[in-house]
């Protein structure tokens, strides 16, 4: 299924082992669900979640959605996250801190390798980069240009706030320059931003940055769960 890289407005992570939030996110109407193998899935979880992916990716594209996993580092599990998950054709592979264009030209690679393997058209799967600390997101241009199966990027929120050694609050005052430039980055390289994640439980809250976040000229939003699911489409 291809949905128009612009018309990807809610964008949905879940934990990778959780069956109950998996349906609830089914239900949600995102057009992009995403089952985190990383943040959402403690190591002794990953791999009942792997063994999910096949079942779970045939449900959400009955719900017209497209699958996305994030994954682990290469350098940690990143590998066995493909291995086991590729030969059920994810739409979009996300990778967590993303930093380099050498990281994104080497999983350009790796996942080439799995689309070969498992009959797969070469370069259908896309590469989200999260651009999660302070290097990642000055460094999107460069993310962008190493392969060109990556049509987004998606900023960070949490871990974000953290590199940047910055006061975590709900008007998100802290990520404020970080998400204009961003923008500005993306809108340069051709790629769609895909807006921070919003990882309070205040629906009023949410929508204020929503708002917000659609007038700096994000067209693209992601939610995370919180508090057992909170969505909203604009």
């Amino acid at each position: 299924m291809h949905i128009d890289p612009t018309l990807r407005t809610v964008w949905l992570f879940g934990p990778g082992a959780d069956s109950e939030a998996h349906q609830a996110m089914q239900d949600s109407g995102a057009q992009v669900l995403i089952q985190d193998l990383e943040d959402f899935t403690p190591p002794n979880l990953r791999p009942k979640a792997r063994t999910l992916a096949e079942k779970l990716f045939q449900k959400w594209r009955g719900a017209n959605s497209l699958v996305c996993v994030r994954i682990n580092s290469i350098d940690g599990e990143g590998l066995e996250d493909l291995r086991m998950v590729m030969p059920f054709r994810p739409d979009i592979i996300a990778y967590p801190k993303a930093e380099t264009a050498q990281s994104i030209k080497q999983l350009d690679r790796i996942i080439g390798e799995h689309e070969h393997l498992n009959g797969i058209t070469l370069g259908q799967t896309e590469i989200l980069p999260v651009c999660e600390t302070a290097l990642g997101v000055v460094e999107v241009r460069a993310l962008a240009a190493a392969s060109p199966r990556v049509r987004h990027a998606l900023l960070g929120a949490e871990d974000l706030a953290a590199d940047l050694q910055a006061e975590r609050g709900a008007d998100a005052v802290e990520l404020d320059y970080a998400r204009r430039r961003f923008l500005l980055d993306c809108r340069a390289a051709k790629i769609e931003p895909v807006d921070a994640p919003y990882t309070f439980s205040d629906l009023e809250g949410c929508v204020k940055e929503t708002l917000y976040a659609k007038r700096l000229g994000y067209t693209l939003n992601k939610l995370r769960t919180v508090n057992r699911l909170k969505f909203l489409h604009y």
